[in-house]
């Protein structure tokens, strides 16, 4: 298993076998986002684009996109998306993730997402420390 950021000059061919997990998983980002923003993010750079892939299927299995944000007093690498086949299998790339944000000096790693992720995330030492609540006005 590894974990591959994508160049921004490569990301539509990457589309093609990841594509479909970004479409799912903004499913649950409440409208803020559709698949255009993401990727005209990830080609301005904002967003890095990481494909998860299984050398043993030969084949990505999912992907994920990060965002660096700089707090006034610490760094912290942002999970935007995780998408794929097999939780289990994508997260065995976790350490990985963990040493790019210790090397850009991050202080954290943040993932926000629906209740259940907070459950899958408690094995890789995630704590729970917002809730999240919205009111839509329309």
């Amino acid at each position: 298993m590894r974990l591959i950021p994508i160049h921004p000059m490569n990301v539509e061919l990457a589309l093609r076998d990841v594509g479909k997990h970004i479409y799912a998983g903004l499913e649950y980002a409440d409208s803020k986002y559709n698949y255009d923003d993401v990727i005209s993010l990830v080609k301005a750079e904002s967003l890095i684009l990481w494909v998860v892939y299984n050398d043993d299927k030969q084949r990505a299995i999912g992907c994920l996109l990060t965002e660096t944000i700089k707090y006034p007093q610490k760094q912290s690498l942002f999970i935007f998306l995780l998408g794929g086949e097999d939780f289990d299998e994508m997260m065995e790339c976790f350490g990985e993730l963990v040493e790019y944000a210790k090397g850009i000096k991050c202080d954290t790693i943040e993932f926000y997402g629906r209740p259940g992720w907070e459950r899958r995330l408690r094995d890789f030492q995630f704590k729970k420390i917002h809730t999240v609540m919205s009111l839509e006005l329309l």
